[in-house]
Formats: structure tokens, sequence, C-alpha cells
């Protein structure tokens, strides 16, 4: 008697230990969905660029989910976008994309070791005028700019660019998608090399060693197109032209200043 007593005891927690784990697999699955739109945009973005076509359509995935809709994917080619942004006919600044110009537009912007956002974020490169797609107009911007671009004193140009970045950083003119980290794969042994020079095409391999090695094997995941020295825009032509045409002014690896190169 008592063990039956006992036996029931313990069905029933079991059974309920059961039903518990049960209902969450016969459950209804809700998937989540977007918020309602707060506002809607249309994007434009040119699709001349493998990488940028994969965030700009990762932009568009995304962006619903916070609750900005789209309203048009404008994913064209240059020709298409001059006529909204450096052939807009006016009046400026250049309106909406419904009318004519643009609402987001994604491109990509980037820089040597000395950066210099002339015509890019000041008032005189406003589109159609310059690369200020985003129409920032800051009179101190551009006067910290100015004296960062002529000072030949060292000391200043960092007090004038920390003043830039103070107002890029406040005003927020354009929104970073993603900035770009470059991956390189080397032997380990490999002396002389500055990642960050040869990054900005500016370091010759003649500094390059590997101890007990007489030669040195460079490859490049693209084809090479430009053979100019002063005409190219792939980075991996300007790393190999820097090894042809080398200039006799380099930068230093320990600071990053120009010096005479040693012959």
């Amino acid at each position: 008697m008592k063990l039956r007593n006992m036996n029931k005891r313990m069905i029933l927690p079991m059974l309920l230990i059961i039903s518990i784990i049960a209902i969450p697999y016969l459950a209804t699955p809700v998937e989540a969905k977007n918020p309602g739109p707060f506002f809607s945009v249309s994007i434009l973005s040119p699709n001349s660029n493998p990488a940028r076509n994969q965030w700009a359509t990762l932009m568009v995935e995304q962006l619903p989910k916070i609750g900005i809709d789209i309203d048009v994917f404008d994913h064209t080619g240059w020709a298409q976008i001059s006529p909204r942004t450096w052939g807009h006919p006016g009046p400026y600044p250049v309106p909406s994309y419904d009318e004519g110009g643009y609402d987001l537009f994604l491109i990509g912007n980037g820089w040597g070791l000395d950066f210099d956002p002339t015509g890019v974020f000041t008032s005189d490169g406003i589109t159609p005028a310059g690369d200020n797609f985003y129409q920032y107009d800051n009179p101190a911007f551009d006067w910290a700019v100015s004296n960062y671009t002529q000072s030949f004193v060292y000391a200043d140009r960092i007090q004038y660019a920390e003043e830039i970045q103070n107002w890029l950083y406040e005003d927020q003119p354009s929104i970073a998608i993603i900035y770009k980290i470059s991956l390189y794969a080397h032997a380990p042994g490999l002396t002389g090399w500055e990642p960050l020079l040869w990054a900005s095409s500016q370091q010759p391999m003649e500094d390059w060693a590997i101890s007990g090695e007489t030669e040195l094997h460079f490859a490049v995941p693209a084809d090479f197109e430009d053979f100019h020295v002063r005409s190219q825009e792939s980075t991996y032509d300007a790393q190999w032209l820097h090894q042809i045409y080398n200039g006799l002014v380099e930068r230093d690896p320990a600071d990053y200043t120009y010096s005479g190169r040693a012959l």
C-alpha cells in the first residue's frame, strides 16, 4: 500500500515536468517583426565596387529592422548617379531623392597617412563643386581645415587636426558603415616590413628580408591594371609600382616623417 502511494506521488511530479518541457515545443513559433517605420528613405549607391555592393545590400536589409523603411534602392552606375550629384541642375543644396537628388548616398572614402578633408567636408566642396555630398557647412570647421593644410609646424598641425576631429565628432556630417581593416599574410620571419606604410603604398620592398632566403615571393588577389605610377587607382597597382618608380624622399618607419632615401 505504501509502495503504491509512493508511485503515485512520483508519477505526478514526472507528469508536471513532462508537461512543462513539452509546452515550448507545442507553442506556435512567432517570428520577430520589424517595427513600424518611423520614416522612410531612398538609397543611392554605385554598383562599381563588389565590397560596396555587399554593404549597400546589407544596409537595405538591416535598416527596416530599426524602423527605417526603404522607398527605393537605386543601385546603379555613375552615369545615372551624376545627374543627382555633380550634374544636378539646381537649385542648391541638392534636394531629396524624389526631387532629383538623394536621401542616403553610399560611397567609400580613403586617405593616406596625411588626412585632408578639403573638398569632402569643407563648404567649398559642397556638391556639385566637390565631393561634400553631405552638404556640410561649418565656417569654424573650414577655418580649422585651412590652418591645418597650410601650417608647416608639426605641433600646430596636430592641434588643428584635433579641432577638425572634434567638429566631425560633434556634427556627424556622415555615418560610417565600416572601417576597413587590411589583412596581410606573410612569412613569420619577414623583417623590415612596416604595415602602415605598406597599406598606404609608401614602402619599398628593398627593406624586406627573410633570414636564409635570397628571393621574395609576392602575390596579390587581383590583376594589375594600371602601369603608370602617377595614374593608378588600385592599391595593389600602387604597391608594386612603388617598387619600380621609387622616390628620392620617403617616409621614415620610425615616426612616418619624410626623409631622404638612402641610396
